[in-house]
């Protein structure tokens, strides 16, 4: 005995009639994406074009002398901390005879290479900070070098070497397109401003 359905056709739903009259969907289109500032990017800036600097849709990019410290510094903040780490084992296994100069010189190269290395985190991405903290880190290491010299850690050549380096480090950073890169004020010292005026 047939069932209820047996007098239904089958239907083709592949065939050319159905597929012809079938609705045609809207393609969904996909909204356009807005693209932010990225964070690192640097300031925005206007006028004319920074020596040395690149601008790319209104956005200071990083100048190559910038590239090079940070990389210097990320270099030396390793270094720094593995010598820090040196003096600190040499201080401890020596502490009866002058070990405790050397602990204390340890203590301060690994707090420098951890200020270089965020020194060369700064550099990289242009942070405001950076400007006030390079210069004044190179004046430390001067100070250093100098307490070195004084105590005989150190020889009066490096120590004009580097001199000779921190003051070239300390020229480049106060170059007006330098300056304006990092969005440092155009005149005066970090935290102390203009002395003088």
């Amino acid at each position: 005995m047939a069932g209820p359905t047996a007098s239904i056709p089958r239907v083709n739903w592949d065939s050319a009639r159905f597929r012809d009259t079938a609705p045609k969907l809207p393609i969904a289109r996909r909204a356009p994406v807005m693209y932010e500032r990225p964070r690192h990017a640097g300031p925005v800036v206007s006028g004319p074009r920074p020596e040395g600097v690149w601008l790319v849709e209104g956005l200071m990019q990083r100048p190559t002398g910038v590239t090079v410290l940070a990389v210097v510094a990320g270099i030396g903040g390793i270094l720094s901390i593995l010598g820090g780490l040196g003096l600190l084992g040499l201080g401890a296994i020596f502490a009866v005879v002058g070990g405790g100069l050397a602990f204390l010189f340890g203590l301060i190269f690994l707090a420098l290479g951890i200020v270089e290395l965020g020194l060369a985190y700064g550099f990289w991405y242009l942070k405001p900070w950076a400007w006030s903290w390079g210069i004044t880190v190179e004046a430390v290491g001067v100070v250093i070098s100098l307490i070195e010299l004084v105590l005989g850690y150190s020889t009066i050549s490096s120590l004009v070497i580097g001199i000779v380096v921190a003051g070239i480090v300390i020229y480049y950073l106060n170059m007006p397109d330098i300056r304006k890169a990092f969005a440092a004020p155009e005149k005066g010292w970090p935290f102390i401003g203009n002395v003088g005026s």
